[in-house]
Formats: structure tokens, sequence, C-alpha cells
């Protein structure tokens, strides 16, 4: 789960500026080590208010943390 909430929190800001109200984020995987630190698959659905109500918006992510935990990538499948 720490993966997640690390992931979770680069996409948050991101997604705030762009007019998102809500942002969920949880695991769609197993999350892999890798040499440089670890990896893992992420769902994210962001909401974005407008004038009739929600309009949701869902991607599967890939997230890649070095070995201190920072987030390196995050890349759309």
């Amino acid at each position: 789960m720490k993966i997640v909430a690390a992931c979770g929190a680069a996409i948050t800001p991101l997604a705030v500026r762009q007019g998102a109200s809500e942002i969920y984020t949880v695991g769609a995987g197993r999350s892999r080590r890798a040499r440089a630190g670890a990896e893992a698959p992420i769902e994210v659905r962001v909401l974005y208010k407008g004038l009739t109500g929600y309009e949701a918006h869902q991607a599967r992510i890939s997230c890649a943390l070095n070995k201190g935990g920072q987030v390196q990538a995050l890349s759309a499948h």
C-alpha cells in the first residue's frame, strides 16, 4: 500500500491543476521489485465536477518508485 499512497500523492497535484475535485487510487496487481526500486500497477479514478454533475476518468497507471520511495515515473497502459 505504500506504493499506492506515494503514487496517489504524486498524481493528486497534477489532477487538481486540471480541475479534478476527487482522486481515488487503488492497487491493480502485484508490485515487483526492480533494481532501482519498485514498480506497481495502480488504478486511478479522477472526478471532475461539471455544470450537470460529475465526469469520471479512469486509467490503469504503472508507477515506479526509487529505493527511497520517491515516484520516478508514471505511465498509462
